[in-house]
């Protein structure tokens, strides 16, 4: 795990060791704003099985929408999403990688052209309007 850190770091993307979908540092607002170094991974080797990645302008912009599974059909409105001739034609032309996620839910990943800021919320279900429908996380 820690060579995929080291290419993602690579790549300009910062990320940070995690388990159980959060960091495993007990601080680490700092790196929305400071790229971390591969040394963390190393300084936590035992206690992280997963990888976090920090949005933001700290990854060249980087963006992760999240389609949440919470009402178990989120493969059909997942797919009608990508069927919307303007996601379809972004989807076609731009470098976006798409990943299921451990619950049943996809993430969306790119990079925009500019800082788009903070998280946003861009759709709640009709069903349970308390459930949120996250542009990223940060």
């Amino acid at each position: 795990m820690k060579d995929i850190a080291k290419k993602l770091l690579m790549a300009g993307i910062a990320c940070l060791p995690a388990k159980n979908k959060f960091p495993v540092l007990t601080s680490y607002r700092e790196f929305f704003s400071k790229m971390p170094s591969i040394s963390i991974f190393e300084n936590y080797e035992k206690k992280y099985n997963q990888i976090a990645l920090i949005t933001g302008a700290i990854s060249g912009n980087l963006i992760a929408i999240d389609f949440d599974n919470k009402l178990n059909n989120i493969d059909e409105i997942f797919t009608n999403y990508c069927k919307i001739p303007e996601v379809d034609a972004i989807l076609k032309s731009k470098k976006i990688y798409i990943e299921k996620t451990q619950s049943g839910g996809y993430h969306l990943i790119y990079r925009c052209e500019t800082d788009i800021g903070k998280s946003t919320k861009l759709a709640r279900s009709l069903k349970f309007p308390e459930q949120d429908f996250d542009k990223d996380k940060n």
